[in-house]
């Protein structure tokens, strides 16, 4: 059996992780050939770093794709990569060639965040959530391959469809009235995922003038 790392929610029909050690990702993808290995690596503007321009160095497979989480996002928004209409999902997944069925391991370079990002994304339009697995570090994988490619997938056009799950998304002026309505703390809980000296003020923002916060309210 492969040593696959499974987290769950005790909460019934909460959100179920699959977690692929670095070092078997190799017997992973050979025990399930049809799975699409998804680059989702992105990186803050202080960082000289070039997410596409590695991918198109260094990759884990030649059939892996690039999910630009900056990209797909919606782009009337005053605020990066906010979550894009369902109609944008589905034409840019499309065009990555990633089905509806397809089985997705999914990866970043950084320190495994924007691929949780990507995970939450195929999650909130309806993918099976027993074919979302998370590569736990890109790092320690025992396989990738520096085949040069140009694109973000090699893989022919597909036709997505998605199903936009509303309960997994809360807007701002509704967590504002949880907020007004004193639910926070009772009802509701609410967990800021930014770094410490970030939620405490000690760093400087990133993105100088943007006010940002990541949270999850739980019911």
């Amino acid at each position: 059996m492969l040593p696959i790392k499974r987290f769950l929610f005790l909460k019934p029909g909460s959100r179920m992780l699959s977690i692929v050690p670095g070092n078997s990702v190799g017997r992973f993808l050979k025990s399930n050939p049809s799975t699409v290995t998804v680059d989702s690596t992105w990186y803050f503007p202080n960082d000289p770093r070039n997410a596409f321009a590695e991918f198109t160095k260094h990759r884990l497979t030649d059939k892996t794709v690039f999910f630009d989480i900056e990209d797909v996002s919606d782009h009337s928004s005053p605020f990066p990569h906010m979550l894009p209409l369902q109609s944008q999902f589905e034409s840019q997944v499309s065009k990555l060639g990633i089905r509806n069925d397809s089985p997705l391991l999914i990866y970043d370079r950084s320190d495994v965040y924007s691929s949780c990002r990507t995970s939450w994304m195929f999650e909130v339009f309806g993918h099976d959530l027993e074919k979302i697995h998370l590569l736990d570090t890109f790092a320690g994988s025992d396989i990738s391959t520096d085949h040069p490619i140009d694109s973000v997938s090699q893989l022919p056009a597909s036709e997505y469809r998605a199903t936009f799950d509303k309960s997994k998304v809360i807007l701002f002026e509704e967590l504002k009235e949880l907020v007004l309505s004193d639910k926070i703390g009772k009802d509701y809980s609410v967990v800021d995922a930014r770094s410490g000296p970030r939620f405490k003020g000690e760093a400087s923002e990133i993105r100088p003038g943007f006010l940002s916060f990541l949270c999850v309210a739980l019911e």
